[in-house]
């Protein structure tokens, strides 16, 4: 697995957008900070984890829609390396 890594993938209404996933070993277990920018140019940092063999996004309140919808599509990400 992967300390690092980016993934390109299709958001609506933002188009293709690239992923930047760092993972970190915290005192919780391992986690991934996410950052991503948009179309508009506005960053986003978030972080994932695994709860219950499922990764998630922690304090989805305080992202937009768009990027909490992506919640499955980052997951397989993380997955995926």
């Amino acid at each position: 697995m992967m300390n690092n890594f980016t993934k390109l993938l299709y958001v609506k209404n933002n188009g293709k957008l690239e992923f930047y996933f760092a993972r970190k070993f915290t005192g919780k277990g391992v986690r991934y900070f996410i950052t991503v920018v948009d179309r508009s140019m506005k960053s986003y940092l978030f972080y994932m984890e695994e709860v219950e063999t499922n990764w998630q996004i922690l304090d989805p309140h305080k992202l937009p829609p768009w990027l909490t919808g992506m919640e499955y599509e980052l997951a397989n990400a993380i997955r995926e390396q």
